[in-house]
């Protein structure tokens, strides 16, 4: 991914490599590499980042300051959601599926809409979940049991990409390859733009008087 960049450089740069060093050229393709998978994502969906989003099991705690939700905390690398599956188990009301059951996410400022009140008791065949501040809160309703194992939640998500590297294969690039040849392209505009906003910087510099 160096010699192409440095070649699409050399292509679109006016013949000037503008002598980046190796570890320069990695920062603007690992740049480029965050900038593409939030783009793939945003277009073409999770499955079309990489080989396989990374699914987490984890465990759903009852909320201490907020009895009404169930909390754990989002992955360090999280950068997107795809799907949340919670283990229930159903207290009187047997119509409804038990097991490993797909949780519908919400927006924050609808959570009320799915609390129990006195004047509502919902029936929620699918819990929901919102994220907020690093947390996943999934609320249930009082006929459903969120089963207490050290693993009732799997979190399917779009991890941030792990850099791009010159040790191989740990820091080979984790996208499928047909987005590296835009990795390279975005890299390189991003450079040239450096490079470009450098040298109007120097052109708009008065110049120096003769002594």
């Amino acid at each position: 991914m160096i010699d192409s960049f440095l070649l699409e450089y050399d292509i679109n740069g006016s013949g000037a490599v503008a002598g980046f060093e190796d570890d320069e050229i990695l920062s603007f393709l690992n740049k480029a590499q965050l900038k593409v998978v939030e783009d793939v994502f945003l277009k073409f969906g999770p499955e079309q980042i990489y080989k396989a989003n990374k699914v987490v099991n984890v465990s759903l705690l009852q909320d201490i300051t907020e009895p009404a939700f169930w909390s754990v905390g989002l992955e360090t690398d999280f950068m997107y959601m795809v799907n949340v599956d919670v283990l229930l188990e159903r207290d009187t009301i047997k119509i409804m599926n038990e097991g490993w059951i797909r949780a519908r996410r919400v927006k924050p400022e609808n959570v009320n809409k799915f609390i129990d009140n006195d004047l509502n008791r919902l029936i929620l065949i699918n819990p929901v979940f919102f994220v907020r501040d690093g947390m996943i809160y999934m609320i249930k309703d009082s006929y459903t049991t969120i089963k207490d194992e050290s693993a009732n939640c799997k979190v399917s998500y779009v991890n941030v990409p792990v850099d791009i590297g010159l040790t191989s294969p740990t820091e080979d690039c984790k996208l499928s390859e047909k987005w590296h040849e835009d990795i390279v392209t975005l890299a390189v505009r991003m450079a040239m733009i450096v490079v470009n906003d450098a040298r109007l910087r120097q052109a708009a510099q008065p110049p120096k008087q003769q002594a």
